[in-house]
């Protein structure tokens, strides 16, 4: 017998099991449905029927069954009689790991163990994968995580020690028969025989706090051949998955029906991301340019005609419009791209074709994907498309620039947003699915109602489980989730349309509820994805669920940090040009949001400033002044306090300062550590991911960062700033600045200690890097693989805290051997107090609580214009010690200038 720890998670599986394929039956189609798709080779806008479906027997798994399931009778489903039937668990799983495992017990165990994964902070959620580990020999309690208290354990025992069963239950169809079953559905659970089906249906036995719940229902979606005894009888009416396109034009239906009833039903998706602008998406304004979709008939040939595509100038105008979200590929979209020598064509204005000839096909080639996001759009009833490479001037700068700023808002108001979060990016409509990506399907006897077998019927999982991992694949872990501008364009568009090489085709999203395909099943999202993505990473991708608040000065802020942990590490083609760019957006939305708070706030202050004034200092008064420079709400001191959580081949990103988390990115690599070169031959980079700790509450405030920070320009061509040239005014003046590369370099004045430290090698082992983060409360686990050892420089041979330091020049352990050649300081940015943990003997602390304190790593800069105190930012970390407070209380404040 197979245990669990030896067992490969594709042994679940029902195609034999990691032994082969599916058995396939030449794979010829059973049935043809019309799907008006393109025909690349004929004519490209031609309607072609195109969906295939496979034969059910063609994807079933033919893996013998075990003789439980042989057995299994559908008629004791019979309506009347009790409801719930089952399997005791231990055969079920002694079944599946059987090395000739049974085809539909191993598919139920998979999906059983996959249902735990959707259950967020539950002691219940493991219980599955308990019972298989007892089954299977092991200890089960050698395994349980360390956060299981005794009353978790006695739960565990108390599930385990009677047996568990698989309760099966089914739905139905309408319908009048009273001699048919009608079934659809097949639902699965495991729970105690204790109250057997009445825990199932929700009983007063469901609070009970001795027994523990039954696990979270798995359901099958269940089918028979058409003409075969199960399907003539009516006692199996549902349908399973087996068509191998992508896309079906029966989708537009259940998609219209879905925009209509989220325009209906949800406020959120009526306004923008700050909730501070009402949207209406069928009167909205439109962008200054967009492709209008026209049907022309053609009567010199047979058919429906083909569409004619013409650039527009729309500015002004109001009406409804679909915009594009897409990854641009190298050589294949800048085909599409309009330019000043095509634009007069593309508008139906040139000299060289008659009007009616005039069109963007006619200006230039366009890809399929274009032309399908165009006649989809034409088919929903919307005439107004907007794709960024079409609908801007590519080749006029000032074009790009004025419409970059703007593009946010294009996403924001648009009717909805299609997405083609497929691996090639290519097209829409024609993809195929190869038939292993369909969802597994198992059989079983079917029985009639003598008991006699005739045949078989078909189970393959639906909702819950399959949706997550088809959704976990083709669109949370995207090519297009990776890219930088794609994150914004899915942040602020109220509805999307994600399309997908997955068997469910596509996926209707909003702001207010859950993903879901076509037919309204709902996609979950999994608590324990398999994947090292920050969390906000797959959060993205179910917009409802992002905790974004906008209610106090407090939760913008944090609300601000998610954003940017999300942003932070995508890539960007031209991250010199872009980092903050394609961030100007969100950032105009977290504006919007703060700038009631702020204007109350000067109201009061106004009041108060009558009788006593409030501000004391001009540069460092309190409280914030929350003005945006370069992806920072000026004031508090967290969000300053980012930290490195990849490991990557670091390089600055030139023409922001290095206090922004939006200075720093590193080299795509290739798997031998290469950096990944494009066709033109630019050495490709990205963000660098970074992550910040959860706040302790015993937090306060060392230093007092500048409410008016100063503004530099930088050189267009290399991005380096002008130090000699500082802007005249602040940018926060101008609104169409405020978020552009015009100010995207500023000094930040810091008020605060500064401290010589000594900084040492990484350290050696995950002792020490657990240690210093219990000594200085860093409680989310994250970049600590990239810690090194710091010392006071008074007193270098005892570790008094840890740095991460992402300054490419300071990546290397030889730069600090001997103290290295610079002298590094620590700005001291926050105390933590009270810290409750033992003290350590190699860490210069003997107390169970103590203090720690927040700093940034700095060096000295001379470099700045003649300006005195300027520093640049190496890293960041935490001291601790009784020595660093004896040094500290002997500092003085003193004034540095961040670049």
């Amino acid at each position: 017998m197979k245990t669990l720890s030896n067992l490969p998670c594709a042994s679940f599986l029902p195609i034999s099991l990691l032994e082969g394929p599916f058995q396939r039956c030449g794979c010829s189609p059973s049935s043809i449905s019309h799907d008006p798709s393109f025909d690349g080779q004929k004519d490209q806008y031609q309607l072609k029927s195109q969906v295939k479906s496979l034969l059910l027997r063609d994807i079933v798994s033919l893996t013998p069954l075990c003789p439980r399931c042989q057995s299994f009778d559908i008629q004791t489903f019979t309506e009347g009689s009790y409801k719930y039937r089952g399997y005791l668990f231990s055969d079920v799983i002694d079944a599946a790991l059987q090395s000739q495992s049974c085809s539909f017990c191993s598919l139920l165990l998979e999906h059983m163990l996959l249902a735990n994964e959707f259950v967020k902070n539950d002691i219940l959620s493991d219980y599955v994968r308990l019972a298989v580990q007892k089954r299977a020999g092991d200890s089960i309690f050698k395994r349980l995580p360390r956060t299981f208290s005794q009353l978790n354990r006695r739960y565990i025992e108390a599930w385990m020690r009677g047996p568990l069963w698989v309760h099966f239950w089914v739905s139905r169809s309408a319908g009048e028969s009273l001699d048919a079953m009608r079934i659809t559905k097949l639902h699965a659970c495991v729970s105690t025989s204790a109250f057997g089906g009445l825990e199932i249906l929700g009983a007063e036995f469901l609070n009970c706090s001795f027994f523990p719940r039954p696990t979270r229902t798995i359901n099958f979606n269940v089918a028979a051949d058409v003409g075969s005894p199960a399907n003539i009888s009516q006692d199996i009416t549902g349908h399973v998955i087996s068509q191998t396109y992508s896309w079906s034009w029966d989708y537009l239906g259940s998609i219209k029906s879905w925009h209509a009833k989220c325009l209906k039903d949800h406020p959120e998706c009526r306004k923008t991301l700050s909730g501070c602008q009402d949207i209406d998406p069928e009167n909205a304004p439109l962008p200054r340019r967009c492709i209008e979709v026209q049907w022309v008939s053609n009567t010199n040939l047979p058919g429906p005609g083909s569409p004619k595509f013409i650039l527009r100038e729309t500015e002004g105008q109001t009406g409804k419009y679909i915009a594009l979200s897409h990854r641009w590929l190298d050589g294949i979209t800048e085909l599409s791209n309009t330019l000043k020598a095509n634009y007069k064509c593309r508008t139906g204005q040139c000299d060289q074709h008659p009007p009616d000839d005039c069109n963007i096909g006619t200006a230039a080639p366009y890809t399929d994907l274009f032309a399908h996001a165009c006649t989809l759009s034409f088919h929903l009833g919307v005439k107004y498309i907007w794709i960024d490479s079409v609908c801007i001037i590519q080749d006029d700068e000032a074009d790009w620039k004025r419409e970059a700023m703007k593009m946010a808002d294009y996403y924001q108001f648009a009717w909805l947003t299609i997405a083609a979060a497929d691996v090639d990016g290519n097209a829409l409509f024609g993809r195929t699915i190869e038939v292993n990506d369909i969802p597994r399907v198992a059989r079983l006897p079917y029985r009639d109602k003598s008991g006699e077998q005739k045949g078989h019927f078909y189970l393959q999982c639906a909702g819950l489980t399959t949706l997550a991992e088809e959704y976990d694949k083709n669109v949370s872990n995207s090519f297009l989730l990776r890219r930088g501008w794609v994150y914004q364009e899915w942040m602020l568009s109220r509805r999307l349309l994600a399309f997908s090489r997955s068997s469910s085709g596509v996926f209707i999203h909003c702001q207010s509820s859950a993903p879901e395909v076509p037919n309204g099943d709902r996609v979950l999202k999994r608590f324990s994805p398999q994947t090292d993505e920050p969390a906000v990473l797959v959060q993205k991708a179910f917009k409802h669920d992002l905790e974004l608040s906008f209610d106090t000065f407090d939760e913008v802020i944090s609300s601000w940090i998610t954003v940017v942990e999300g942003y932070a590490g995508l890539e960007i083609s031209f991250i010199e040009q872009d980092r903050l760019v394609a961030l100007a957006g969100i950032a105009r939305e977290f504006g919007a949001a703060l700038e009631p708070m702020l204007r109350e706030r000067r109201q009061q202050q106004t009041a108060a400033s009558r009788q006593v004034s409030t501000i004391t200092d001009e540069v460092f008064g309190q409280p914030y002044s929350y003005e945006y420079a370069c992806g920072y709400w000026t004031g508090p001191v967290s969000p300053l306090l980012w930290e490195q959580s990849q490991q990557g081949l670091r390089v600055r990103v030139a023409g922001i300062p290095t206090w922004s988390w939006a200075s720093m990115g590193e080299y795509m690599v290739d798997d031998q550590g290469n950096k990944i070169v494009n066709n033109k031959g630019f050495e490709l980079k990205q963000g660098m991911r970074v992550q910040w700790d959860d706040e302790n509450s015993n937090t306060t405030d060392l230093c007092s960062v500048a409410q008016k920070v100063v503004f530099v320009p930088v050189d267009p061509k290399t991005w380096n700033p002008l130090f000699e040239r500082i802007l005249p005014q602040d940018p926060g003046a101008n609104p169409d600045i405020k978020h552009s590369n015009d100010s995207r370099f500023a000094i930040l004045p810091i008020r605060g200690f500064l401290m010589p430290v000594q900084i040492s090698r990484h350290f050696t082992n995950e002792g020490d890097t657990d240690t210093a983060a219990l000594l200085t409360d860093h409680n989310l686990d994250f970049g600590r693989d990239m810690w090194r050892g710091v010392a006071a420089e008074a007193d270098p041979g005892v570790i008094t805290g840890w740095a991460s330091i992402e300054h490419p020049d300071f990546q290397e352990d030889e730069v600090f051997e001997g103290g290295g050649t610079e002298t590094i300081y620590a700005l001291f940015m926050t105390q933590i107090s009270n810290i409750m943990h033992r003290g350590g003997f190699g860490f210069a602390n003997w107390s169970n609580m103590h203090t720690a304190f927040q700093v940034l790593y700095l060096r000295a800069r001379t470099d700045v214009g003649g300006r005195d105190n300027c520093y640049e930012r190496l890293g960041v970390g935490r001291l601790f010690g009784n020595k660093v407070e004896e040094v500290l209380r002997r500092l003085e404040k003193s004034t540095v200038h961040l670049v």
